[in-house]
């Protein structure tokens, strides 16, 4: 317990990207080979917007980038026009920009662009990251207010995890292995709003149905006390 205290104090002191007043948080999603999925991509902003230019990187065996198209927020009164989609298949990045007609979109919290992606029927299973980047000349995620300056958010990865996803039980992050990186991950997503684990099934090192601290005392069980390995996939 004096161990999961210090990695819960690590956890608490900013190992979580900060998420500022305005942040981009992809969804993340679990399908199997063959599957058509739909990813949300949901903006939280403190102004009004008139325009986003959204750039993305996945990565992956199998999985291609179908589309995508504005998905109305919410009570708002803003429409948002998809003014351009770029998607190159084989470097799997893709470039959408958005301006609102009319109305901008005000303050608020809510989902903006919906992902559609093909999983191949012979996909491995895999955790698929939908990350951002820069795509020459100059684009970067960005949200413009009416007035066109540029304000730059936050951005919180997404992924779509195919099968088990291929994750080691109580690998939190995707590394391949199990780590106590993957307990201050686990620490940060319980108690800090970190991001999910890369499998919510694998994470569940107890198999009691839930995420809780109880998962993270049972890795540092195995890490530093000869426990027994996380349980997953649980029955």
């Amino acid at each position: 317990l004096i161990i999961l205290s210090l990695l819960i104090g690590l956890g608490c002191t900013g190992l979580v990207q900060a998420q500022g007043p305005d942040t981009v948080f992809v969804e993340n999603v679990i399908a199997s080979a063959g599957d058509t999925v739909d990813v949300l991509v949901r903006v939280k902003n403190s102004f009004e917007v008139a325009g986003i230019t959204m750039p993305f990187i996945f990565t992956g065996q199998g999985v291609t980038l179908i589309s995508g198209t504005p998905e109305p927020r919410a009570a708002s009164p803003a429409v948002f026009t998809l003014f351009f989609e770029l998607i190159d298949s084989v470097e799997q990045t893709a470039l959408y920009g958005f301006i609102a007609f009319g109305n901008p979109m005000p303050a608020g919290d809510g989902d903006v662009l919906r992902l559609r992606f093909a999983i191949a029927s012979d996909a491995p299973d895999q955790v698929i990251t939908i990350d951002t980047t820069f795509l020459p000349p100059a684009n970067v995620l960005v949200l413009n207010d009416p007035a066109a300056s540029s304000i730059f958010p936050t951005y919180i990865m997404g992924s779509i995890t195919v099968g088990t996803g291929g994750v080691v039980a109580g690998d939190m992050d995707c590394d391949n292995e199990v780590t106590v990186g993957d307990i201050i991950y686990l620490v940060n997503y319980i108690f800090k709003n970190g991001p999910e684990p890369c499998s919510l099934e694998l994470a569940d090192t107890d198999c009691d149905g839930q995420l809780a601290l109880a998962d993270a005392i049972w890795l540092v069980n195995y890490l530093f006390r000869g426990g027994p390995e996380p349980s997953p996939p649980c029955n």
